[in-house]
């Protein structure tokens, strides 16, 4: 649970349920899937359970972000994202 001068607990997912446990926490963590469109989508939502929450202010917002280099770049971030993410997010 939140205590003062604890450290901040920012919750990853994209679940109406995460949204709601981030309006009880400080922030979110927006994962590799979605993009631009679905980290925006994600803040309003996490905006609304907050506001339900009574909460003042706003959550602290983390965009992760993957690149690969070199000859088979794509291939490359494609198996890393799939073992990390799943194949249909990769």
């Amino acid at each position: 649970p939140v205590q003062p001068g604890g450290p901040d607990i920012l919750l990853g997912g994209s679940s109406p349920q995460t949204f709601a446990r981030v309006a009880r926490n400080q922030g979110w963590i927006a994962g590799a899937g979605g993009g631009a469109a679905g980290f925006a989508r994600g803040k309003e939502q996490i905006m609304e359970e907050w506001a339900k929450a009574g909460r003042q202010g706003t959550p602290r917002f983390i965009a992760v972000g993957h690149y690969s280099l070199g000859p088979n770049a794509d291939d490359n971030a494609r198996k890393v994202l799939a073992s990390s993410y799943g194949a249909e997010r990769a």
